[in-house]
């Protein structure tokens, strides 16, 4: 490990320097028990850090048995507070010549397929390099059984916080409402909740389609299709449409609501277990076959082009000559198609590394302002669209 690392484990949680200083302190004015110990606002004070995060420390205390805390009246050594000491360091690995922690920190997803689990490994991949061991839950896109996984997890002691990938849902309500009101360290994945102030990291879902829309025009496509399962609250499908409807309008081509298709969700089954499904390939046999002008569509995710390849082959449609087709995330399901599909990339790595980060830097400073962190897609084109040959200054003329 590089000692950069080493230093980055070492100083990973602000609260837990704080405490290890009020042990200092304990043991050096030689405190008996029932002796008071300084509150969180005199902590905050003498340690440059914020109320939170004396909070933290002495939650952190009160946790492991060394003070007891009375209502309106501050915090106390309690009973045998010596003998806990050093048991509190040895788990920690705070005292003098001890290992570094393994901090434990929880990532719950809606489901298990091949994005999420590249996902999954990435977190790993960085919490690993800090020292800080993932417990990992999924909630099969149940909000009920989120809100409970929720629930269980922030009430676990060692659990310094949450990366959430969420579940679709109407509102922000439930345990996530509730985590937030009580400052609970949560940073969501691959999600935003707009209009509320939490922790996000997500792709440029908005700029990754207008980038590829554009790269569609500039292959000399000019009647553009675009398919997507339904919006409904998630965001990122509203970006992507958004970003496709956008460079349409930018360069003066057709815009018309014969091209876009919603595969609504009971006909498109997206949990990782079945990527073709009879009833969405009748939709888009069905939307193929009543816009024949269509010369290129661009799906909102890779599920959705997948279904959509087959629905092609079936009409006996060859890919790019009679249709081209992209898609979104790089999945690597595309693996698994006849056709090497062009899509847009998501970088992973980026997207754990930057999650972790976050989580981080929260439990480091529980009073900064919330951050929305946007990582960059890349267009991979491979041999799913077609070059029309047309300049790009030609589109919006017919």
């Amino acid at each position: 490990m590089s000692t950069s690392q080493d230093k980055d484990q070492k100083q990973l949680f602000l609260y837990e320097t704080v405490r290890n200083d009020i042990i200092a302190m304990i043991r050096t004015r030689n405190l008996k028990a029932h002796d008071p110990i300084p509150s969180e606002g005199s902590i905050a004070q003498t340690y440059g850090v914020s109320r939170m995060t004396g909070k933290l420390a002495l939650k952190s205390l009160e946790e492991a048995g060394i003070i007891y805390r009375m209502s309106r009246r501050g915090s106390f050594l309690a009973e045998g507070f010596e003998v806990r000491i050093p048991s509190l360091e040895r788990s920690s690995g705070s005292g003098i010549g001890g290992s570094t922690a393994q901090r434990s920190v929880a990532l719950v997803v809606p489901v298990l397929d091949f994005y999420i689990g590249d996902i999954i490994r990435s977190i790993n991949h960085r919490a690993e390099t800090l020292g800080i061991g993932v417990i990992l839950r999924v909630t099969d896109e149940d909000t009920q059984m989120e809100d409970r996984i929720l629930r269980e997890l922030s009430e676990l002691p060692y659990l310094q916080g949450i990366i959430l990938f969420p579940a679709d849902r109407k509102g922000f309500d439930g345990e996530l409402l509730r985590l937030k009101l009580n400052r609970y360290p949560v940073v969501l994945n691959d999600r935003t909740k707009p209009h509320h102030a939490i922790d996000s990291v997500c792709h440029a879902n908005y700029q990754g389609a207008y980038d590829m829309t554009s790269y569609l025009l500039g292959k000399g496509h000019r009647h553009i299709g675009f398919a997507s399962r339904a919006p409904k609250t998630t965001r990122s499908r509203e970006d992507r449409y958004q970003g496709y409807l956008h460079a349409l309008m930018a360069l003066g081509a057709p815009v018309k609501q014969e091209y876009i298709q919603v595969v609504e969700e009971d006909v498109h089954m997206y949990r990782g277990t079945h990527v073709l499904d009879t009833s969405a390939l009748k939709v888009l046999q069905t939307y193929l076959t009543a816009n024949k002008e269509l010369t290129a569509v661009f799906c909102s995710d890779d599920y959705v082009a997948a279904e959509l390849v087959h629905a092609a082959i079936n009409l006996g449609l060859r890919i790019p000559q009679d249709i081209s087709i992209a898609g979104f995330c790089d999945n690597r399901v595309l693996r698994f198609l006849p056709v090497r599909l062009s899509t847009v990339r998501q970088p992973i790595e980026e997207m754990g590394k930057s999650a972790v980060d976050c989580l981080v830097s929260r439990l480091n400073d529980p009073e900064r302002e919330c951050c929305e962190i946007v990582v960059d897609t890349v267009i991979v084109d491979r041999e799913s669209i077609l070059d029309r040959g047309h300049n790009i200054s030609d589109i919006s003329s017919d």
